[in-house]
């Protein structure tokens, strides 16, 4: 209702009188397209604290795996960490992409490891 066709056809068929509502229904419009903007990116925010939150435990739990790899049931949870890997990969698909952030954050990320000290 609020696209600009819209408003514009609102805007050209009002009575004499009501010019003011011209200023209004833009103003709506521009308002309702600002929220529409930032609810959008919030959940964005939510939803990929909530995806680093699961990749860090996943992390984590790959950590004690690691440090106690010869235990009998240690096959079974790998596969179930390779699993929840997987779900994780397909949640992360809902996030736009954008090849040259991805390559910044990348050469970021390889830099910093490179600086680190090496194990013997």
């Amino acid at each position: 209702m609020l696209s600009s066709g819209a408003t514009v056809t609102l805007v050209a068929h009002l009575p004499a009188g009501f010019d003011w509502m011209a200023a209004i229904l833009a103003a709506l419009t521009a308002v309702v397209s600002l929220w529409s903007l930032v609810a959008q990116h919030q959940q964005h925010a939510i939803d990929a604290a909530d995806l680093h939150h699961r990749w860090a435990t996943l992390a984590a739990e790959s950590r004690r795996l690691w440090d106690d790899m010869h235990a009998s049931d240690a096959a079974a949870r790998l596969e179930a960490l390779d699993a929840r890997a997987a779900e994780l990969s397909k949640a992360g698909t809902a996030f736009p992409v954008r090849p040259r952030l991805l390559d910044k954050w990348h050469n970021h990320v390889e830099a910093r490891y490179a600086t680190l000290p090496r194990a013997a």
